[in-house]
């Protein structure tokens, strides 16, 4: 697969949105419920292509994964902590409610 210099640029064409006064978040994000096992329990069948996806997803501008400690349980936050850019923002939810952190 080619890789252009333009690919981070590609998230970044959906538009933008700002969370509060400072995060500016591409509006084309990842849901990483799709990076855990079948039926989004338990660790993926290969946890190098689970890992293999997010990269690719943050190469192609995505700063924005949608994720939950339900997931798993905890398997996609494991697999996001490991080697992601600091400026990918992750929404998390839990039966408390949700929030924003940076990475």
């Amino acid at each position: 697969m080619s890789r252009t210099s333009n690919e981070k640029e590609l998230a970044r064409k959906a538009g933008q949105f700002a969370i509060g006064k400072e995060l500016n978040v591409n509006r084309l994000g990842y849901g990483a419920m799709r990076i855990t096992g079948k039926g989004i329990w338990g660790p993926p069948a290969s946890k190098t292509d689970a890992i293999r996806v997010l990269r690719r997803a943050v190469e192609l501008g995505v700063n924005f994964i949608d994720t939950a400690d339900s997931y798993g349980p905890n398997v996609s936050e494991e697999l996001m902590s490991g080697g992601q850019e600091k400026s990918i923002f992750l929404s998390q939810r839990d039966q408390c409610g949700g929030g924003v952190c940076t990475c």
